[in-house]
């Protein structure tokens, strides 16, 4: 299958993780609903990535909510295993002393593994190479994934493998059984940058 470029918005398809400060998390999934067990805050992060290659992967339209109750719209990316080469994960943090930058990322040529991704996200731009999709599929059916599935009529998409290359992405939040980053770098400043530029900033309308 050829690349082909994506730029999707809300219930676009998502092939990225990742919230580390989070740690390694077990997946909890309900019918048509990520992240049940515990709310995420009130701003989104950034996600890049160089490339993604992986096995198993789904995707699903959701919901989370935020620690103030609000309810989000997502689209949900499950990944069975995958690579992840050039990882960076940001996010604005607004503290007493102004306008920071959390910064997450691998060393340079370093790789992330993850197993039992689930991701969800808002706002999508990759390049995506997929071989066998089924696309359309009842969400409810889906298999791709263990475990990883959606409410019964709702809008299904799964892939065998998948390459994804240049990586932005808008998420809420990560749940994964397993992650592994080689080089890992934390920092937190005024002087960091986010992994990428857009038009407006994560989590804000």
């Amino acid at each position: 299958m050829g690349r082909a470029r994506i730029r999707w918005g809300r219930f676009g398809v998502t092939l990225v993780g990742s919230l580390l400060v989070a740690g390694v998390l077990g997946v909890a999934v309900g019918q048509g609903s990520l992240a049940a067990s515990f709310a995420v805050s009130g701003r989104q992060m950034k996600v890049s990535a160089q490339r993604i290659e992986g096995r198993g992967y789904a995707t699903y339209p959701s919901v989370v909510t935020t620690a103030d109750g609000r309810r989000h719209p997502v689209t949900v990316l499950a990944i069975r295993s995958a690579r992840i080469r050039g990882f960076c994960q940001s996010a604005v943090v607004r503290t007493p002393l102004g306008r920071y930058v959390l910064r997450l990322d691998s060393a340079p040529g370093q790789t992330a593994t993850v197993k039992n991704l689930l991701v969800s996200a808002t706002r999508l731009d990759a390049d995506l190479d997929f071989s066998s999709l089924q696309l359309n599929r009842d969400a409810a059916t889906l298999d791709a994934v263990p475990g990883a599935v959606g409410n019964p009529g709702q809008f299904g998409l799964q892939a065998l493998n998948f390459t994804v290359d240049d990586v932005k992405v808008d998420s809420w939040s990560l749940l994964s059984s397993s992650i592994r980053v080689q080089g890992f770098r934390l920092a937190i400043g005024r002087g960091e940058r986010e992994c990428f530029g857009s038009s407006r900033r994560a989590g804000e309308q």
